[in-house]
């Protein structure tokens, strides 16, 4: 019997067929012009606070800010909090951002006809980071947000005159049950295997992935950011206290544990700050129909690195047994829910071994990750990703978390 979290091949090569509306006929305008009016999805999130800061700091654009919301004024104050959350707010941003009412969740993105039309004639460029991020899901709770958004926004990108994307997807569109694929992950391919991906969340972002080879073909301008364990600001050490990896490294701090059997698992973290940087310099020099991009850790490191850095900062940390580990994880906390959910075993089908979440996400860390066309893009930049140990960011995430949590 197939699990719920899983489609086959056939299912999702069927989800990834564009539409024959999907036709680039609008004016084109230079994937390179300075923009006046940007679209953006997910400024709201925690990647999408960062960005949104660096297109305030270095364009001169109007940003229109697709907002969750009942009225402008509601959005617009749900934005200011979630920027002064993570200290990126300044007053004067305020004079440049727009609120437009939507939701990814809606048909149509919410959006009413005029305020569709308006959108089609004024925006220059879209950046999407908007999505519905759930691991533990189905494909069909997570196909409006993810897919059906998209495809809307495809639209948008062609009419009136053609409108480049910068579409935010994730290293999740390659995290497969199957063990045996174990090369580098290549920017410039998309997945052949998606019925070994777990999940809604996983099988939506390779749908769109497909999406935008074909979209690319008709002409439209795609930029897509591979997004894969993105972690806090560097200097500060701010971090998403959201993010399981942040969870899992304060519960072992709270419980001075880590599990024995993960001594080997890897950790690609790839601070938010040098990601939107690299961003910003990427869109602002699009080449052609678009490009894919992948971001890597200057340092990855095991968990057992993990473990010896938590000791050097102060925190008495030791490696237990999978049973004291899994006691651990049975108090009623909600930290311990949060966690026990990750590592939980899951029996994906009759003659196949259990897996957790976290086993599914070790299947894209243990894999290189090709960055070619990152590198190339960031030649001559001053965009650099700092050594996570050895600059002492992953000493500023553990304060940083410690003190939040």
């Amino acid at each position: 019997m197939e699990h719920p979290f899983i489609k086959t091949n056939e299912f999702l090569f069927s989800q990834a067929i564009l539409g024959r509306e999907i036709l680039r006929t609008g004016v084109s305008i230079s994937s390179n012009k300075e923009w006046d009016s940007i679209l953006f999805t997910g400024c709201t999130g925690f990647i999408g606070g960062f960005l949104l800061r660096e297109l305030l700091e270095n364009t001169i654009a109007k940003i229109y800010c697709l907002v969750r919301c009942d009225n402008e004024k509601q959005g617009n104050e749900r934005l200011v909090a979630c920027m002064q959350e993570k200290g990126l707010w300044e007053e004067r941003f305020g004079s440049r951002i727009r609120i437009i009412k939507g939701d990814l969740n809606l048909p149509k993105l919410g959006l009413s006809h005029n305020t569709r039309s308006q959108l089609a004639e004024k925006i220059d460029v879209i950046f999407h980071l908007g999505a519905s991020v759930n691991w533990a899901s189905n494909y069909t709770r997570e196909v409006q947000a993810n897919v059906l958004s998209f495809i809307e926004l495809l639209k948008l990108a062609i009419t009136r005159k053609v409108k480049p994307i910068h579409y935010s997807s994730s290293m999740g569109a390659y995290a497969s049950l199957n063990k045996s694929f174990s090369n580098p992950i290549l920017e410039n391919e998309v997945f052949h295997e998606p019925g070994s991906l777990f999940g809604g969340y996983c099988q939506s972002k390779w749908v769109c992935e497909k999406l935008v080879e074909q979209a690319r073909m008709r002409n439209v301008p795609i930029n897509l950011y591979r997004i894969g364990e993105v972690n806090g600001d560097s200097s500060t050490g701010l971090s998403d206290l959201k993010n399981f990896i942040n969870l899992f490294m304060g519960f072992c701090i709270m419980n001075q544990m880590a599990p024995e059997s993960y001594r080997k698992a890897k950790f690609n973290l790839v601070p938010v700050d040098y990601m939107t940087k690299a961003m910003l310099q990427i869109s602002k020099n699009m080449e052609g129909n678009g490009k894919n991009f992948q971001f890597n850790s200057s340092q990855i490191f095991t968990m057992e690195e993990m473990v010896n850095e938590m000791n050097h900062c102060g925190y008495r940390v030791r490696f237990v047994s999978d049973d004291v580990w899994e006691n651990a994880l049975k108090e009623g906390s909600w930290l311990a829910k949060r966690i026990r959910t990750i590592f939980k075993k899951l029996k994906i089908s009759e003659d196949a071994q259990e897996v957790s979440l976290f086993d599914i996400g070790q299947s894209v860390f243990l894999r290189g990750h090709d960055t070619s066309n990152t590198d190339q893009a960031l030649k001559g930049s001053e965009v650099r990703c700092g050594k996570i140990i050895d600059d002492g960011i992953l000493h500023n995430y553990l304060n940083y978390i410690i003190k939040n949590l």
